[in-house]
């Protein structure tokens, strides 16, 4: 189905789809462990570290330099995620769990291709990968805890 696409566009899709696979997990995980009511991006970015969220806010902001990626995903996100992109592109404080679930948005809802915005997919690729790897280990890690908890 993509004989014809170069190898770059291929791992570009690979990796959009990781990232909506990424954000769909992490819906998931916060409606069977949630504890009240929380909003999902709240709710996982709870289960990192400070440290741990710094680092992945400054490598965010290595991969997206000219902020290409970033602004043409605000330009297509809702209002929300606009708002807390505003806050990324101007080095403020913001949810960086909001960047994937916009993304995932994007893509899903047909806005986003593998380039975009004169985006290398490598860039595109980065992003995804450090955002699906990044949620993943720390739900892993709180799942792991909570089953640990309730062995005891």
């Amino acid at each position: 189905m993509l004989e014809n696409y170069e190898v770059r566009t291929k791992n570009g899709y690979e990796a959009l789809f990781k990232a909506f696979l990424a954000w769909s997990v992490c819906e998931r995980y916060h409606a069977i462990a949630k504890k009240g009511k929380s909003f999902p991006i709240n709710f996982i970015e709870s289960l990192f570290n400070r440290e741990e969220l710094t680092e992945l806010l400054r490598n965010l902001q290595k991969i997206d330099k000219g902020q290409s990626l970033s602004e043409f995903i605000r330009i297509n996100s809702e209002e929300f995620y606009q708002k807390e992109i505003d806050k990324y592109l101007a080095s403020e404080d913001f949810h960086p769990l909001a960047l994937l679930a916009s993304l995932r948005n994007v893509f899903v809802h047909g806005h986003l291709a593998a380039s975009v915005n004169e985006t290398p997919s490598s860039k595109i690729i980065q992003m995804c990968n450090l955002l699906f790897n990044a949620v993943l280990d720390v739900i892993a890690r709180d799942f792991e805890r909570r089953v640990k908890e309730n062995l005891r």
